[in-house]
């Protein structure tokens, strides 16, 4: 192994979770979540020319909404003292009658419109870059039905997003999502009217941000060599305005291939084919993020183990009268020394805990610097203990890893 590449797997995929919506007509989405080590169901796109292939990162299920307890008044409006003080032409009570218990009553004193607003600074758990979902109740009051706005603002109230509408006499629920660029923002509801009389608001929630993080590309079971292709990936947060992470290139093998880039989060990602002649074609696509080891493996790298697993008939006299060949499976060995306490206790540990273990399939290279092509789909072997000695007085820990996989036609 090039004293210069150390391996890497990829194996949090982000098309996991995600909910495609590509914008080519093709054949099956098993590609997306495909667990079987040995099974391929084809990605078979509609024919040639630009497809693409697009994942929806975020899931709403997936995330947890704000302990409401954090901040008096966020929630169904149970405790509105907050929202009482910071406020502007208006009046703030607690009434009866609420989407569900109470509910917020703004009414007007004075000016063109009104609105309450909440500092969310002790609220922990926002991060830049990630995308959240704001929700409230909105109900028309006294004033009827009228204009109303749901802000979020950063803490110099510069706009981050907001929904607009116009209020009813039914309780509606109305959301949007906003990128976070600010980690102490501000909820403002507003009464946007001049009319007397009050608005109602209810059950404001705010939901954490998907992790759409990505730094690498792995497809095997492709035919983009022989397609010619030119294989690029993209993201968005709005599934309209693209920004190209991986550029371009030609792929020279219809074999496993894996690209890196600069990691970067994002709700969608795509990934971009373009043929001019043959309809392109794929197994598995993962998008996502990587474990690079910290260290080279110890040794000289030996490539991957190959074992035939076939089935023999022979005579009675022991001559060969035929064979079949099941498959080849590969199989690798590695190890890795001296490790630091925080690489191997908290970054391997936390793929181990939360992938690896599982048996999830997932991407390995030995040396995509010097050696690209050599890309391989594997998996933990069934029963396999993980061992982590450790080695210099305590200080580092020592690692034994051991991959299977197929060999590819």
């Amino acid at each position: 192994m090039a004293a210069n590449a150390k391996p890497l797997i990829l194996y949090d995929n982000r098309l996991d979770d995600g909910t495609p919506t590509a914008t080519d007509t093709a054949a099956g989405y098993d590609v997306l979540n495909l667990k079987d080590l040995r099974t391929y169901t084809y990605w078979i796109a509609g024919g040639f020319g630009t497809k693409y292939v697009t994942v929806d990162t975020y899931a709403k299920s997936s995330v947890n909404m704000f302990n409401q307890a954090l901040f008096a008044g966020l929630g169904t409006m149970e405790v509105i003292t907050t929202w009482a003080i910071l406020k502007s032409g208006c009046t703030i009570a607690k009434i009866a009658g609420g989407s569900s218990g109470n509910c917020m009553e703004m009414t007007r004193t004075s000016g063109d419109l009104q609105y309450s607003y909440l500092y969310l600074e002790d609220m922990t758990g926002f991060t830049l870059g990630l995308t959240y979902t704001i929700e409230a109740y909105v109900k028309s009051g006294t004033s009827g039905n009228e204009a109303f706005r749901i802000q979020i603002m950063s803490d110099h109230f510069d706009l981050l997003g907001e929904i607009t509408g116009t209020s009813s006499g039914t309780w509606t629920k109305y959301s949007f999502e906003w990128l976070c660029t600010d980690v102490d923002p501000v909820v403002r509801l507003v009464k946007d009217t001049a009319t007397a009389g009050t608005m109602l608001f209810d059950e404001v929630a705010i939901y954490g941000g998907y992790i759409g993080t990505a730094d690498s590309l792995a497809i095997i079971g492709h035919n983009f060599a022989a397609a010619a292709a030119t294989v690029s990936v993209e993201m968005s947060n709005d599934n309209a305005a693209w920004t190209e992470r991986l550029a371009g290139f030609t792929v020279s093998t219809d074999k496993a291939l894996l690209k890196t880039f600069a990691s970067v989060a994002a709700r969608y990602w795509r990934l971009k084919i373009v043929t001019a002649a043959i309809a392109p074609r794929m197994a598995i696509l993962m998008i996502g993020s990587r474990l690079d080891f910290e260290r080279y493996a110890a040794g000289e790298w030996l490539g991957p183990q190959e074992s035939i697993v076939a089935e023999s008939i022979r005579s009675e006299t022991g001559n060969l009268l035929g064979s079949t060949l099941k498959y080849t499976g590969l199989s690798f060995d590695l190890s890795f020394r001296f490790l630091t306490l925080t690489w191997a206790e908290s970054t391997f540990k936390s793929a181990w805990d939360d992938y690896l273990s599982l048996l999830k399939p997932f991407f390995f290279a030995p040396d995509v610097t010097n050696h690209a092509t050599e890309v391989y789909f594997v998996k933990i072997p069934d029963n396999f203990k993980l061992r982590m000695p450790h080695t210099s007085g305590g200080t580092r820990r020592n690692l034994d890893l051991t991959f299977e996989g197929l060999k590819e036609a």
